[in-house]
């Protein structure tokens, strides 16, 4: 890596000037590059930048051809196949994120709370899901006030928070705040009082809509930004890792957008020394590497999805001679053998078991009711298929299918 910290740039120069006066150089030296993008914002004494160096320029042209056959690979899947696995991502995000921070959660838990997000009913994370499922159905815009801000918040954290931890400003905190690493040394304050988060947070909406910045340097900026202020007293990791995902649909397709927090929880020592360094104050609000170390959580995704769409497009083949194979031994009418072979899609692509409703059936295959329910009754019959909830009606493959078809199930689950 060629590009260095200010601090580090210091250390390396012979100089007798204070070290404050040197970084305040230095920084002038930056912000005059033409290849830094100046970020519209006060944190300090200085307002953010990123210079746009080699190996960060050489990583954005690398996300942005790598989402090429990416997108690819998405397109080839058919459409169950993509839902269940957009299940499974949503499934693996919402831990991860849950995790980053902490905060227990089980596979079992958060599929439950899909599948109750989807039915419109609550439980633990249910709310959280649905924010999730509403990118995968392109159905929420990304924020366009403060009180959108606190919606998704409190949707992000339903029910999670002790008394102590609820908003108690008009819609932030009304208290300061200090983050502390796991020595117990503080290493940020959040910004105070509530009228200066509303005034940056104002700014940070700005900014999500600032075309002048490059897309992928303004969302990571924006999340930095967000993480800075710290306009709640928990839940800002989660929050603000969710309106990055949310930011992104924008360039980036979607199971890339929610496939972050995995590679984040994978490194999560990388990712807090990227929030200490930009913090360091002879760093003077420095951005650059902090962005290159948000883009590589995505290149990395990227990597990865294209290994495991791979593989699952190997699976999903493999799986229609499986299904095949059932419906010559039973002489299942094609109704039946689409019916069944949903079921067993979302059984080998999901780590959790999946019990699916018959409304998402009937969604996914374009059924009416009458014929869906007709189909499944014959499953019922032959023992392929089973009842698991009556209200609403959800239905699994029976233990022997399983069996079958368990050796197919995806390896990284």
């Amino acid at each position: 890596m060629h590009y260095k910290t200010i601090t580090q740039t210091i250390h390396m120069n012979a100089s007798s000037q204070p070290p404050t006066s040197q970084a305040e150089i230095e920084y002038q030296r930056r912000i005059s590059n033409p290849s830094t993008y100046i970020i519209p914002c006060k944190l300090g004494p200085h307002q953010p930048f990123v210079t746009i160096f080699r190996e960060l320029h050489t990583l954005i042209e690398q996300i942005y051809l790598t989402e090429t056959p990416v997108r690819e690979q998405w397109n080839a899947l058919p459409q169950t196949v993509k839902h269940a696995y957009i299940l499974e991502l949503i499934n693996i995000e919402i831990e991860n994120s849950n995790n980053i921070e902490g905060v227990h959660s089980t596979k079992e838990e958060i599929s439950l709370a899909l599948q109750s997000a989807s039915l419109g009913k609550h439980t633990r994370f249910s709310e959280f899901a649905k924010l999730f499922l509403s990118i995968a159905q392109q159905h929420i815009p990304f924020v366009q006030s403060l009180e959108d801000i606190r919606e998704i918040y409190d949707q992000v954290v339903s029910e999670e928070l002790a008394p102590n931890e609820q908003p108690d400003g008009e819609l932030f905190r009304a208290s300061p705040v200090r983050i502390f690493d796991g020595t117990g040394e503080v290493v940020h304050s959040g910004v105070y009082p509530e009228t200066k988060i509303q005034t940056l947070l104002a700014q940070w909406l700005m900014i999500t809509r600032d075309t002048s910045i490059p897309p992928l340097i303004r969302a990571a900026c924006c999340h930095y930004i967000f993480e800075h202020i710290h306009p709640f007293y928990d839940g800002n990791g989660r929050t603000g890792r969710f309106l990055l995902a949310l930011q992104l649909q924008s360039v980036l397709c979607l199971p890339t957008t929610l496939s972050l927090s995995l590679q984040i929880s994978q490194e999560k020592g990388k990712y807090s020394k990227a929030f200490d360094t930009v913090q360091q104050p002879l760093n003077c609000m420095d951005l650059s590497l902090f962005c290159y170390q948000t883009l590589q959580y995505i290149a990395h995704a990227q990597q990865d999805l294209l290994e495991n769409l791979e593989e699952k497009q190997a699976i999903i083949t493999i799986l229609s001679s499986e299904i095949a194979f059932l419906a010559t031994t039973y002489q299942l009418r094609d109704s039946e053998r689409l019916v069944i072979q949903t079921l067993a899609q979302y059984f080998v692509l999901n780590s959790a078991p999946v019990g699916v409703s018959r409304k998402t059936l009937g969604e996914q295959l374009q059924w009416g009711e009458r014929k869906l329910v007709h189909a499944l009754q014959t499953l019922e019959r032959e023992q392929l298929v089973q009842r698991e909830k009556q209200k609403p009606a959800t239905y699994q493959l029976t233990e022997p299918v399983q069996q079958r078809l368990a050796q197919y199930k995806f390896a990284n689950q």
